[in-house]
């Protein structure tokens, strides 16, 4: 009787469930159409631009340059910043904790302002480098995951190797 009802549910979930493994729409699209669109291109934006975080209200536009100055007297040509005073850089990536900068391979501090990352430099020429890394909290969830599929993976082996004594089989 258990085992009909466990069916009868599996049966009844899989029915109510049945109209969602069709995509609503469908366009066929080629690579080409996607690769030209920034939505797609840009790496942290999604779909219309729609990504935003608890910082950042929604942007009406995009920044131009991913690396900008919002104050001093400096260049940025790739990832060398080459400073005539102390100024403020602004890395057009959405914060989020996890970030890391290193200027000259030394950590730095991150503002976030409005939901992007800044960063102030010296005076001189520095290569930076911005990464996004685990948190304390990240690494532990991390470990309590990997702690689970292990003791999963003992439970699973436990009930097997219990399944295929010949002195513990059910009489069923």
């Amino acid at each position: 009787m258990q085992k009909v009802i466990a069916i009868l549910l599996v049966l009844g979930a899989v029915a109510a469930t049945s109209t969602y493994i069709r995509p609503v729409t469908y366009a066929p699209r080629s690579d080409a159409y996607y690769l030209t669109k920034r939505n797609f291109t840009d790496g942290t934006s999604s779909l219309g631009n729609a990504l935003s975080t608890i910082w950042t209200g929604w942007k009406q536009t995009r920044p131009v340059r991913h690396i900008e100055m919002v104050s001093g007297d400096a260049n940025v040509i790739g990832n060398t910043i080459h400073a005539a005073t102390t100024s403020t850089v602004q890395i057009n990536t959405l914060y989020y904790p996890g970030w890391s900068v290193r200027i000259d391979n030394k950590a730095v501090q991150i503002k976030n302002v409005s939901g992007v990352i800044q960063v102030t430099v010296s005076k001189g020429t520095h290569t930076m480098n911005a990464v996004f890394g685990e948190t304390v909290m990240r690494m532990f969830a991390d470990a309590v995951s990997l702690a689970s599929l292990v003791y999963l993976g003992y439970t699973i082996l436990q009930v097997y190797a219990h399944s295929h004594n010949p002195q513990h089989r059910p009489a069923f």
